[in-house]
């Protein structure tokens, strides 16, 4: 689904629920999407999303049920654009429901409340974009374990990666735990901790050759600056 430029997305009053089965994409900026919960559940081999307006409703990326004989949400889910759910104030069973493969792709994911059930999720790092998931003050729910995927966007130069950046004032039921770690290449890293609320990926190194010629350009660069 594509909404064009100035358009809008109108479902009746009474709808508390809209599935969305295929790539969304709205780039309009103005407005929001105010009422219902949005509910990716495509199939194929990837669903992508690019809304790039404020959803202060709740968004839904599971499975969902078998409907018509047909198993929904095959798909795994990619962002082309930061996804803003931060104003939803929806509480169960109605808050954001992240159980699904969900690559960030670069960018980020907000939501004021955010319920998660052993997804795994991969978080697209580099020189000027690094993915984080924001938590609002709503709080998270860790339900089973999240597997955790770096993806090199290139120019990443090493250090420490937030994964969820969590409200200090934010409610936490159960608690992160790591399901299986991967990262490109030889990457290295010192493993997930727990900063304050944040969960963090600690020391994450590219491969030595990645990092030299990192390094190698920086020094090029204040070479012909001081030209």
């Amino acid at each position: 689904m594509t909404i064009d430029l100035g358009g809008t997305l109108t479902v009746g009053a009474t709808t508390k629920q809209f599935a969305v089965l295929g790539n969304f994409t709205d780039t309009n900026t103005t407005g929001n999407y105010s009422s219902g919960r949005l509910h990716f559940s495509g199939g194929g081999s990837v669903q992508q999303i690019d809304i790039r307006r404020p959803i202060d409703s709740a968004i839904r990326m599971d499975p969902g049920t078998v409907s018509a004989g047909l198993q929904l949400a095959t798909a795994g889910i990619q962002l082309l654009h930061d996804l803003d759910a931060s104003a939803s104030t929806n509480v169960n069973p109605h808050e954001s429901l992240l159980k699904r493969s969900v690559d960030l792709n670069g960018h980020d994911f907000s939501s004021n409340r955010l319920v998660m059930i052993s997804p795994s999720i991969t978080w697209g790092v580099g020189g000027a974009e690094q993915s984080v998931i924001n938590i609002g003050a709503d709080g998270a729910h860790f339900i089973g374990s999240t597997d955790v995927t770096i993806k090199n966007l290139g120019g990443w130069a090493g250090g420490d990666l937030t994964l969820f950046n969590i409200d200090e004032n934010a409610t936490i039921q159960g608690s992160f735990s790591l399901g299986t770690l991967t990262l490109p290449g030889i990457w290295t890293s010192d493993g997930v901790a727990i900063e304050g609320q944040n969960v963090v990926l600690k020391n994450l190194v590219p491969e030595p050759t990645s990092l030299a010629l990192l390094l190698l350009g920086s020094l090029l660069a204040v070479s012909r600056r001081r030209r």
